[in-house]
């Protein structure tokens, strides 16, 4: 009998103290649901997501925030921020697009994601991201550090429980991609000091080619 008890205790799930707590943060719109997101996120990593999207109104509290494009007017704010580790996801294609002029160019620089960035590689091993009417993604880096994601459409309204219907690029992508995409980018967010790891870039890079 003590037998089987001790086989039913040791079949029950038992939650990881070594789980990462982390909350999805937004600086505007409504709180969404993403109860399948965080389920999908506890199976593979041993990240424990929030199932819902809060809403925060002082970004500069928080290690990492998303933030739609309309909204990088407080570039000041923002600069300081991520001279102290802050990482921001621009979620959607900005109104007009995001240059050198948009922060300090003694800050960092923009680019287009390289093939050995932290966020083709820190988690899944990507070959390209998603691209929505032509337009690619973009990273800001500072210090070699990935500081601001620019992405061309709004990744989160797709990720949600009750997935937006509206953007016209939501139709043709592949859930699981996403999935996989947000996954390296949380990574990347809670490994804010990532650096390319010498040892075995070669042989990830000949994977990813």
């Amino acid at each position: 009998m003590l037998r089987c008890v001790a086989l039913v205790l040791l079949a029950l799930p038992l939650p990881s103290p070594l789980a990462a707590q982390v909350e999805l943060l937004s600086t505007s719109g409504t709180t969404h649901s993403f109860k399948q997101l965080a389920q999908e996120v506890s199976q593979r990593t041993s990240v424990s997501l929030a199932p819902r999207l809060r809403i925060v109104k002082d970004f500069r509290h928080h290690a990492w925030v998303w933030m739609d494009a309309a909204q990088l007017t407080a570039v000041h704010k923002i600069s300081q921020w991520l001279k102290k580790g802050g990482m921001l996801i621009v979620n959607g294609d900005p109104p007009t697009p995001i240059t050198a002029k948009t922060f300090p160019a003694t800050l960092g620089k923009w680019q287009h994601v390289p093939l050995d960035s932290a966020l083709m590689r820190s988690f899944y091993l990507l070959n390209s991201l998603p691209t929505c009417q032509n337009k690619s993604w973009q990273v800001y880096m500072f210090h070699e550090r990935l500081t601001i994601v620019a992405m061309p459409y709004p990744l989160l309204a797709f990720l949600r429980d009750q997935p937006s219907s509206k953007h016209p690029c939501f139709t043709t992508q592949d859930r699981e991609t996403h999935v996989r995409v947000f996954i390296n980018l949380l990574m990347v967010a809670l490994a804010t000091d990532y650096k390319k790891d010498q040892v075995h870039l070669p042989e990830i890079l000949k994977r990813l080619r």
